[in-house]
């Protein structure tokens, strides 16, 4: 093989991943410039597709409109520092889309180290590493981005009734599980903090 049909295959190739990752017109514009008898892209098939992929793209932007209009309009609460920043490609491949970057929890670990540090007991949720399962990643009328009241959260998994009746909880009221309790793990048995911290909570329906 000659230098000459090197290059023409080296130009080949180029054309062929050019042409497979862009949009319809411009696939069009490339084959026009390249070889003669192209159809205009000016045709009613053409022009529905533009249409059709600008409107992809506007309801993606609606949707993410959407989300920060309902974000504004939601009581005071708790927003997720990227989120309110729209800095969206912190988490996203696109401001346009849901996907993430990587897996959640790879994700949440790049700025929360410290949450999956090593401990003697770590919390089930945390050594799977569902954090989903108690956070919410984009806003929260509670603390911590909690996706319930915390007395809530933990009755998810931890019935509430078993709980209030063991000896350590009976005098506890409406005080906060983390006032005594690292909800991520600790050194000790139980999750029990070195000091202890109690805060009244609104009482639930549960409690």
């Amino acid at each position: 093989m000659n230098l000459q049909d090197r290059r023409h295959i080296s130009a080949l190739i180029g054309l062929l991943i050019s042409f497979t990752a862009c949009t319809a017109t411009h696939r069009t514009r490339i084959l026009t410039a390249v070889f003669d008898g192209v159809p205009s892209e000016k045709t009613p098939q053409a022009d529905a597709l533009v249409v059709a992929e600008s409107n992809a793209s506007d309801e993606v932007s609606l949707q993410v409109s959407e989300l920060y209009a309902r974000a504004r309009a939601a009581p005071p609460g708790v927003r997720h520092k990227p989120f309110a920043n729209r800095e969206c490609l912190s988490c996203h491949e696109s401001q346009f889309s849901e996907k993430l970057r990587a897996d959640v929890t790879e994700l949440c670990q790049l700025c929360h180290k410290s949450m999956f540090g090593p401990r003697s007991f770590p919390h089930a949720p945390v050594e799977a590493k569902h954090c989903l399962e108690c956070h919410k990643p984009h806003e929260s009328i509670e603390p911590a981005l909690l996706a319930q009241s915390e007395r809530e959260v933990c009755a998810k998994c931890h019935d509430q009734n078993r709980v209030l009746s063991t000896p350590a909880h009976t005098q506890i009221g409406n005080d906060a599980c983390h006032g005594c309790h690292d909800s991520h793990g600790g050194q000790k048995k139980y999750f029990l903090k070195e000091t202890v911290t109690v805060r009244a909570v609104a009482p639930t329906a549960s409690s």
